[in-house]
Formats: structure tokens, C-alpha cells, sequence
């Protein structure tokens, strides 16, 4: 074969890859169409000692937003899509300010799950408010490497954010206690898991080795997602031997759980220096082990949700000490900064919480202040 039938045959092969992987977007997009799962439940609005409002309670407002398909990250807000108390604006975020205006302001931009999302409050009273020049992406469901992708691939081109803060780590410690990457959300239980999400045995064998070769793969050139992808195909072709680790409750070790979790960070962290961005990590507040003094309605709560997730209060008093000295130490070792903010809470006499992860209108508040301060005059947190 001489060059010119070889570069032909390369160009042939690389042409219809791309064409198959436009066509099975489109195919699948096509086929998910768009989520309208939104939270019905309203709870009592006399028990809305979480709320500034008297009228407002949890589940008056939209906790999620209709979503598409999203291959990066699974899935993403509809754009320009209206509920109640939740505005998503032209580009997917929850956000009153266009595009075009966010790309002209020195952007701060939250990533996470439902809490970074406000999901509990009308979009007037999200913590992001209280910050300068600050909107939210999270999304609720998200995990760590979601947001990454969300923030990487799709927002950071456009909007060029100067500093993202990362208020996440919930929802990573709660698929730790799932004993699996929970990738599937509320708003998405029609996609099949296994194309969206894979075992921890991909991200532990792929994501060093990014780190480790980024001279000739830098982690702003590629989709955790695709990999995944790949690596199964691989798995089903028979090309890979991946041992059965099906995980039940509490299988998952921290050090496993950690592992995957500093390299993703660590992977961010370095996208976010090649694109001139601010990388912060704010490890979210939980019920289960937050400092802050109980309300007598957050006791309650907590009660409820021992009874609904048997040991997820040990799974997260047993992970969460351990992930914030572990962030602590890796955020002085790589120089970014670590913000705990259950250190928000600490004033907070009334309800923060309005289940075991989100906050009502009190709680975003003190949040968003707490925020404010350490993001425009830090302190260093012990």
C-alpha cells in the first residue's frame, strides 16, 4: 500500500468515525429527548423554620430542571426553560443574566450537584446571589467528574469564567455508600447506566496516567465520559478482563473512594491553570455530620433519614472527617484553596437544612455570605 492510499484510508477511517459518533448523538438525543421529572412534593409550610419567607416551605420550588441529553456529562438544563422558581437561562445554567452578559463580567462560576444548583429555593435566595459577579452550574445529580465535564467542555469556551468553585463532595461520598459511580439522577432514569457511568477500575487505570502524561495528553483534549465509554466496549468485546467488583452498601472503602476522587480533582486543578482559571474546592455541608447545633426540626430530620438509609449517617461520619483533612492537605500540597463550609452554619440558630443535603432560603443565605468573605478576604480554615 503506498502513502497516498494509506493517508486515504486513514482520512476514510477517521471521517466515518466522526460521522457514526454524530450520528449516535443525535440518535440518542433524539431517543431521551428531554427529562420533565420536577419534584411535586411539597412539605408543610408551618414547619418553614428553614425559610425567611412564612409562605415558603421545600417543594414549593422546583428542585431540578428539565434537562436533554448530554454525552460529556450525561445531561444538562434545558435552555430558557421556566418552572417554578428556577430560570435557566440560553446557555443551561440558573441564571437571570444572558450568555453574552456573563462572557463580559470577571465571572464566578459555583459547579456541583442540587445543592450548588439551589435546588429547596426560588432563584431570588440562592447562595450564589450573595456573591459578586457569581452564578451557579451545578445540576442536580452531578458528581464530581459530571461538573468537571459540564464546566470543561461546554461553559468555559463561552462564558470564561475566572474562578470555579466547586462546592461539591456530597454526592460522591453518597455513591461511595452506594458502592458504585452514581451517575444516574432523578432527572434521567431512562438512560441505561452502564453507557453513562462505568467501575472504579476504568478511573483508577486511566486518570493517573493522564496526569502523568500530560505533555502528550492534557486533560483539557479529553472526555472522561468517552473513556468510560471506550473501556466498556472494550470490557463487552472482550478486548479487557475487568474482575466482577459489583459493590453492595458500605463496600466502598474510603481509600478507594479517595483515590478516584484526588485524581479528578487534581485533573481539574490542572485544566483550570492551562485556562487561566481559579480553581476553589468547597466541601458541601451534611446533616449527618455537620458541627452546626440541631434544630429541633433538623433533629427530626435526621431521624427520618436513619430510618430511610440505614447507616449512611456511620458511612458519612466515617468519610467526611477523613475527605476534609485529606482536602486540607492535598489543597496546601497543590495550592488551591479549601473552603469548609459546614463553617457557615455555625451561627445559625433556626433550620438550615430542609432534608439531609439541601437548604431552604436561611441556610443559602448564611452560605452565600460565608462564601462571599472567604472568596474576597480568605481565612485560613483549620
Amino acid at each position: 500500500m503506498n502513502l497516498t492510499n494509506r493517508t486515504s484510508n486513514l482520512l476514510l477511517l477517521f471521517f466515518s468515525i466522526a460521522i457514526s459518533l454524530a450520528f449516535l448523538e443525535g440518535a440518542l438525543q433524539l431517543l431521551y429527548g428531554t427529562s420533565t421529572r420536577s419534584d411535586d412534593f411539597v412539605w408543610s409550610c408551618d414547619k418553614n423554620d428553614a425559610y425567611i419567607e412564612e409562605n415558603e416551605c421545600f417543594g414549593r420550588f422546583d428542585n431540578f430542571a428539565y434537562t436533554r441529553y448530554y454525552s460529556k456529562a450525561g445531561y444538562r438544563p434545558l435552555e430558557n426553560w421556566k418552572g417554578r422558581g428556577v430560570r435557566i437561562n440560553d446557555i443551561g445554567i440558573r441564571s437571570d443574566m444572558t450568555r453574552q452578559e456573563l462572557s463580559s463580567i470577571n465571572l464566578t462560576l459555583f459547579s456541583g450537584g442540587s445543592t450548588a444548583f439551589g435546588a429547596g429555593v426560588k432563584q431570588a435566595d440562592i447562595y450564589s446571589n450573595f456573591v459578586p459577579n457569581a452564578e451557579t452550574a451545578g445540576v442536580g445529580g452531578y458528581l464530581f467528574a459530571n461538573e468537571f465535564d459540564f464546566i470543561k467542555d461546554y461553559l468555559t469556551d463561552t462564558l470564561k469564567p475566572k474562578v470555579w468553585v466547586a462546592l461539591s463532595g456530597w454526592n460522591d461520598v453518597y455513591a461511595a455508600y452506594r458502592g458504585f459511580d452514581y451517575y444516574t439522577s432523578p432527572d434521567m432514569l431512562s438512560v441505561q447506566r452502564a453507557l453513562y457511568t462505568a467501575n472504579i477500575l476504568y478511573r483508577n487505570a486511566y486518570i493517573p496516567k493522564v496526569i502523568q502524561a500530560q505533555t502528550t495528553i492534557t486533560p483539557e483534549k479529553f472526555s472522561i465520559k468517552l473513556v468510560y465509554v471506550a473501556a466498556k466496549i472494550a470490557e463487552l468485546s472482550g478486548l479487557i478482563s475487568v474482575p466482577n467488583t459489583t459493590l453492595q452498601s458500605n463496600d466502598f472503602s474510603y481509600e478507594q473512594f479517595w483515590f478516584r476522587f484526588k485524581n479528578e480533582i487534581l485533573t481539574a486543578k490542572h485544566f483550570a491553570d492551562l485556562n487561566q482559571i481559579k480553581f476553589v474546592f468547597a466541601l458541601q455541608p451534611s446533616l449527618y455530620v455537620t458541627k452546626k447545633e440541631l434544630s429541633s426540626n433538623e433533629q427530626k430530620l435526621l431521624e427520618t433519614y436513619n430510618k430511610l438509609f440505614p447507616n449512611l449517617d456511620v458511612h458519612f461520619k466515617k468519610f467526611y472527617p477523613r475527605l476534609e483533612k485529606d482536602l486540607s492537605d492535598l489543597s496546601q500540597q497543590y495550592d488551591f484553596p479549601f473552603i469548609n463550609t459546614d463553617l457557615a452554619l455555625e451561627d445559625v440558630k433556626e433550620s438550615a437544612f430542609v432534608d439531609h443535603v439541601h437548604f431552604g432560603s436561611i441556610g443559602n443565605k448564611a452560605l452565600g455570605l460565608f462564601l462571599k468573605k472567604q472568596l474576597l478576604d480568605p481565612v485560613p480554615i483549620k
